[in-house]
């Protein structure tokens, strides 16, 4: 909690099951009005239940969608298929420039290290996300 309290990068998190991770990422994109944190989430049941904290905490978010520009939001959610179109990587890194990305998490990143190259093949190019300084 410390290292994202004083923003260190890259961070890796390996917390057990039931212990509320997601208030690793969600407070401090309460905390940062104007600053966004990208979750890139690879089951796509599991962003109701971010969603219901988010309204409860009245967190602002999106999903992201490529035929418009996200309003003013803390959080916003995308799909791992999308987080590596041009579309969305130009959206970032333009954000970026302007310093509005705070934050990039991959939600269940140990799906990709666990996974075959036949699973989902597009999740190896997230590292291309690297690239993008947050």
């Amino acid at each position: 909690v410390n290292a994202i309290i004083i923003n260190k990068s890259p961070i890796v998190m390996i917390i057990g099951i039931g212990t509320r991770k997601s208030l690793c990422f969600m407070l401090p994109a309460a905390s940062y009005p104007g600053r966004l944190t990208v979750i890139i989430i690879l089951l796509i049941s599991l962003q109701g239940n971010l969603i219901d904290w988010y309204q409860k905490l009245r967190i602002s978010y999106a999903e992201w969608r490529s035929d418009r520009v996200p309003g003013d939001v803390l959080i916003m959610f995308i799909i791992p298929e999308s987080a590596i179109i041009k579309r969305f990587l130009d959206f970032l890194e333009l954000w970026q420039v302007m310093a509005k990305v705070d934050r990039i998490i991959v939600n269940k990143c140990h799906m990709i290290m666990e996974g075959s190259l036949s699973f989902r093949p597009k999740l190896y190019k997230l590292g291309t996300l690297a690239l993008i300084r947050v």
